[in-house]
């Protein structure tokens, strides 16, 4: 009675589970039994085969998890080699942008006024050519520097005014060192 009362309170989604698991219990059972009767009667050897069975499972599972975990790998492997790649090639790209707006200077210290140029001083000197994005200064000797201009077409001019200058020379940097050296 208890039962009945149970079964009608019971969603139609609980039923089912609950139906679901009394078949599964019923399963379980009559496969314990047979396997039992079984063993009991041909002396142990239908046990055997079936403890076979699921190591066979087992170890038929436990190589798919290993090929697949191979697989998600290998996967991710290409995936992060090619991002690297990809990341490489920004890099060279923006290297390359950068240094097709720079102009590698170099200076007599004794023939510059005060005898060295400082950032702001080689700042001021290249505005008159167009925006100067950064100043480095290169060597411990003070006497050259690597201005980067925010233009590309800053370079020529400047490049140009100082070619044959007796206090300072300029020169282009990376591919358009090489173009400028085979059009001389």
């Amino acid at each position: 009675a208890e039962e009945e009362r149970r079964g009608r309170t019971m969603s139609s989604r609980r039923k089912r589970m609950r139906e679901e698991l009394s078949m599964r219990e019923r399963m379980a059972k009559s496969t314990a039994s047979s396997s039992a009767g079984g063993a009991s009667a041909g002396g142990g050897g239908a046990s055997t085969s079936g403890e076979g069975d699921h190591r066979f499972d087992v170890d038929r599972l436990r190589r798919e998890g290993e090929r697949l975990r191979e697989e998600y790998s290998n996967r991710e492997a290409e995936v992060d080699l090619a991002r690297k790649q990809r990341m490489a090639v920004e890099r060279a790209t923006q290297k390359l942008q950068k240094e097709d707006r720079q102009v590698r200077l170099k200076w007599s210290r004794k023939k510059v006024v005060g005898g060295v140029h400082t950032k702001q001083s080689l700042t001021n000197i290249m505005n008159d050519f167009g925006e100067v994005d950064e100043v480095e200064m290169l060597g411990s000797k003070g006497n050259a520097a690597l201005v980067t201009f925010s233009n590309v077409s800053s370079c020529k001019p400047c490049v140009s005014a100082y070619r044959n200058s007796e206090t300072m020379r300029a020169t282009y940097v990376g591919r358009r060192k090489i173009d400028d050296a085979s059009m001389r």
